[in-house]
């Protein structure tokens, strides 16, 4: 993925982890991206991030918005950066 090599040109020894998470645009194409349903499916695909000593979370795409963020990884405001 073009953005984890463009982070590692910038830091060769960080941690860049990555996790697939298909159905965030089908929930963004029909308006449910601040729904209970993708409150959901992103705690199912963000799950495995929670509680751990991650300080940046780079989303690919945009179809998910700040509030779901803040709601699933109970972020602040200002830690997240997504669509709002």
């Amino acid at each position: 993925m073009a953005y984890i090599e463009a982070i590692r040109r910038l830091d060769p020894g960080v941690e860049v982890l990555s996790k697939a998470c298909p159905l965030f645009v089908p929930i963004a194409e029909e308006g449910l991206e601040d729904d209970k349903i993708a409150y959901l499916v992103a705690e199912k695909y963000l799950e495995e991030f929670k509680g751990s000593s991650i300080d940046t979370l780079v989303m690919g795409c945009t179809h998910l918005s700040n509030t779901t963020l803040q709601h699933v990884l109970k972020y602040p405001k200002e830690k997240t950066n997504g669509r709002d």
